[in-house]
């Protein structure tokens, strides 16, 4: 008995100790965010959780906090404010950490939280202290198709594509970390109209269209596993402007918007008719360059076109 009571009470105390050192180590978090008030310059904090619009937010102080397009980082002891002018702290990734490749041309974190970072020489999946590198092996059929990945969506379903630069477009399965690739193929017309893709969306229909550097866009037809073309048709002004297609969107009229290298498109899905907005010297309020880069809807449902120079 004496010695099942020494043995309780030396467990306790153990267990006090532990709670001790971890309330001693432990670090408590902001109740609520830092915030920026763009107007002043002045670090503020929200009292109800609310952000007004004219405010920067780091999500990661508050997880109700998600509807955020630029997050400056910063917390009471270190706030992203220094005598009155913007600062922002940048974490810095690179081969050290383990990226793959120092060039990274797209950046998407799925529903699971998982970072994912596509390179020209690896898709990179980063769980907040690793990165798992995904490659092509000619050996596997079940690889990444190329390793130079231009382009990373989710769809609505959770399922990740990736679009890559000369290996076409590749569907991942998250269970068995197999590739499912989707690529050029001259003897079948209802392959993937080229092999270098730029661009991924999926409208509010579930439909997922694939942007290409040299085939237009190809809109997946998920119950065949073949794909509809969209080109360019020399002396045809009703269809597309170029077959280089960086970009897409659809507004919240339900207007597909397409950005080529030479104007911004306007394709009716159902006819596959379009309307082409370009450069007009006696337009003032034209669109200023032909070479569409980005596209982007703000809250206000203001359509935004990032041009080239």
């Amino acid at each position: 008995m004496r010695k099942t009571a020494y043995k309780a009470i030396r467990f306790s105390l153990m267990a006090l100790l532990i709670l001790l050192v971890q309330l001693l180590t432990t670090r408590a978090s902001p109740a609520h965010p830092v915030l920026l008030d763009l107007a002043t310059g002045s670090p503020s904090r929200a009292s109800n959780g609310e952000v007004p619009a004219r405010f920067l937010v780091d999500p990661s102080s508050d997880p109700a906090v998600t509807d955020q397009n630029l997050a400056i980082q910063g917390n009471d002891d270190n706030p992203p404010f220094f005598e009155g002018s913007l600062q922002a702290k940048f974490d810095h990734y690179t081969l050290e950490q383990g990226l793959s490749q120092s060039s990274a041309h797209a950046v998407l974190q799925d529903h699971l939280g998982f970072i994912w970072i596509g390179t020209e020489d690896g898709l990179n999946k980063f769980d907040g202290y690793n990165f798992t590198v995904f490659r092509h092996d000619s050996e596997d059929l079940d690889s990444l198709s190329n390793s130079y990945v231009r382009a990373i969506y989710e769809d609505h379903s959770g399922v990740l594509w990736i679009g890559t630069y000369g290996g076409g477009l590749n569907r991942f399965d998250r269970d068995t970390e197999q590739f499912e690739s989707y690529q050029y193929d001259p003897q079948n017309p209802s392959s993937l109209s080229d092999n270098q893709v730029l661009s991924l969306y999926e409208d509010r229909s579930g439909e997922l269209w694939i942007g290409t550097r040299n085939g237009g866009i190809n809109r997946f037809d998920r119950q065949k596993g073949g794909f509809i073309h969209y080109h360019n048709i020399p002396g045809n002004p009703n269809s597309l402007g170029a077959e280089e297609v960086n970009a897409m969107l659809e507004d919240n009229q339900g207007v597909f918007w397409v950005a080529t290298v030479t104007g911004l498109d306007r394709l009716e899905r159902e006819t596959g008719q379009v309307i082409r907005f370009q450069i007009d010297q006696a337009a003032p309020h034209g669109l200023s360059n032909d070479a569409i880069q980005t596209l982007y809807e703000d809250r206000s449902r203001a359509l935004w076109v990032g041009t080239g120079s």
